[in-house]
């Protein structure tokens, strides 16, 4: 059975990775590690990331206004997994979890000025859908929130332990 969550966020999610995963494939057969994320076993994040998508393992829910990820993940009793910031930390995902401004009109880009470890979001005060142009000096956390914005949150079902380690061990 389906999860629920968002599944548009779901299908260009999964478009992107797919994408990304034959990219690092193809700089690692080529020798070049640099800009590759392996996990500790040295395979591939966007590998991992794929499968536990693709075993329904991650659902994605827009959080409340002033809401963190973590709030919002609970809340669904799951559980907020910082390891897809920066693959939601991206125009087409935003898009598709508010296609629709909140003057009725259609989002057709984002602003990528900011920074802080609150973004991806939606800034309500702005109107604007708001990516992290620094994730390395500002990385995103499931902890933090902005009383204006709400969250594009990545949720990991509790169920069964997941593949390449993505949760820790103690719970919360």
């Amino acid at each position: 059975p389906a999860r629920p969550g968002l599944p548009a966020v779901k299908e260009v999610a999964e478009k992107l990775l797919v994408e990304q995963e034959a990219f690092d494939r193809l700089e690692l057969s080529r020798g070049v590690k640099e800009g590759v994320d392996v996990n500790h076993d040295g395979v591939q994040m966007s590998s991992i990331l794929l499968q536990n998508l693709k075993a329904d393992r991650i659902g994605f829910y827009k959080g409340d206004v002033g809401g963190s990820c973590e709030s919002t993940c609970k809340q669904q009793g799951l559980k907020c997994e910082h390891r897809w910031f920066k693959q939601i930390n991206r125009c087409e995902v935003l898009m598709s979890a508010w296609p629709r401004s909140l003057a009725g009109g259609y989002y057709h880009e984002c602003k990528v000025s900011f920074t802080g470890n609150d973004l991806p979001a939606r800034n309500g005060l702005l109107d604007a859908l708001l990516l992290n142009k620094d994730t390395e000096k500002f990385p995103t956390t499931c902890a933090n929130s902005h009383v204006d914005s709400s969250r594009l949150c990545p949720c990991a079902y509790l169920a069964g332990p997941i593949p390449g380690c993505l949760l820790s061990s103690s719970s919360s």
